[in-house]
This record gives C-alpha cells, structure tokens and sequence, in this order.
C-alpha cells in the first residue's frame, strides 16, 4: 500500500517537474523573441532612411522606442531585490538611466526626487538604473545623499543590449500600466535649470498618463 502511494506520489512529482521545466521553456522562448523583436524594431527606426534625414534636423529618437512593448529582463535593486516583469504590471513606471560621472545626470537629481515625491501616494514606479557598480552607487550616495527612485547598479547590459539604447545619459523612459513604452526622453542640461525641466517634463507626462487634473 505504502509502495503503490510513494509510486503515484513520484510520478505526480515528475510530472509536475516536467510541465515546470516546459513552461519555463516556454518562457524563455517567448521572451528572447520578444526581446529580438524589440531590438529589430528599434534598429529597424535608426536605419531608415527617413529617420536619419530627421536626426539631422535634431529630432529626438523617441519615434524609435514609443509603443513598443516593454522588453523582459531582470535585475537586482542595491538592496538585493529581484526587478521582473512583476514589478511593472499594472503600474505606471519611470526608467530612469544615468552615472555618477554624468554631470546631467546628477544635475537633474533635485527634479526626479521632486517628481517621486509628489507622486509617491499614486500607482507609480520610481526605478533608477545606473551603469555604475554597487560599491560605487553606495559610495555615491554617502557622498551626495537620497535619491528617492528604486536603485539597481550594473545595468550597462540593460542600457545598451536590452533597451538597445543609442543615444547618450540621462535618459528616461516611462512605461504605461500595459507595459508599453509612452514616453523617451534623452540628454539633458549640466546646470540649475535641469532639474526643473526634468521636473515639468515627468510631471505633464504622469498627469497624462494617471490623468490626474
């Protein structure tokens, strides 16, 4: 009797194993081809013919990147916790991209924790990824102090391969409830007045997208 229940438990359990490893499969494939999609539409954009006529002209590459679906990846916050697709469903987020030797970058500050701040009681994600390693975000802000967004350090792989990014630092990115990219905003000034445009800009954008008045 026992024999015959360890036997049906071991094969409940492999079974179960395998639809796990299946679906992970699964998983996995779909994400990579959506990742490959993403990239292709992005490089697809910066190749056109129409498009590098309009750079000339200085028009942003926004055109490249809003619509497209957020590409999947993972990354872990300064304090060890896991960022996945979970982390932007049914959330507003904002992606923001810099360095600490980035003088637009740190210019700027002021203006994203102002725009965390205010909306900090709405359905909003604040994620800052920076290139920069983990000890140099800590000693970072031991040096300048707060930064109010989520912190993820070592996303050179996530700026360059996975959002295939090709323009410069900072740049901001922000992502509607569905995971779709609404918003791109790259470059920035390295005076007092960025942290007031950073902070009109984010602002007129989540108001948009929360449709607050």
């Amino acid at each position: 009797m026992c024999s015959t229940t360890t036997k049906k438990y071991n094969k409940m359990k492999n079974k179960g194993s395998l639809l796990c490893y299946l679906f992970l499969i699964i998983f996995t494939y779909c994400s990579n081809a959506q990742s490959a999609s993403y990239k292709k539409a992005i490089d697809d954009c910066y190749s056109s013919i129409e498009f590098r006529k309009a750079r000339y002209k200085y028009k942003h590459e926004n055109e490249c990147y809003v619509g497209l679906k957020l590409p999947e990846f993972e990354l872990l916050s300064i304090d060890g916790n896991l960022i996945n697709h979970d982390y932007f469903k049914d959330k507003v987020t904002v992606i923001n991209f810099w360095f600490r030797a980035c003088p637009p970058c740190i210019a700027e500050l002021p203006g994203l924790n102002a725009v965390a701040k205010k909306y900090a009681n709405e359905n909003v994600n604040f994620l800052a990824a920076s290139t920069d390693s983990y000890d140099e975000v800590e000693r970072f802000l031991k040096k300048k102090g707060n930064f109010g967004f989520t912190l993820a350090p070592d996303a050179s792989d996530l700026f360059f391969k996975t959002f295939n990014i090709q323009s410069g630092f900072p740049t901001t990115i922000i992502v509607d409830e569905e995971g779709v990219i609404q918003y791109f905003i790259t470059g920035g000034l390295a005076d007092f007045r960025a942290a007031r445009k950073v902070r009109k800009k984010l602002s007129s954008a989540l108001d948009n997208l929360l449709e607050l008045k």
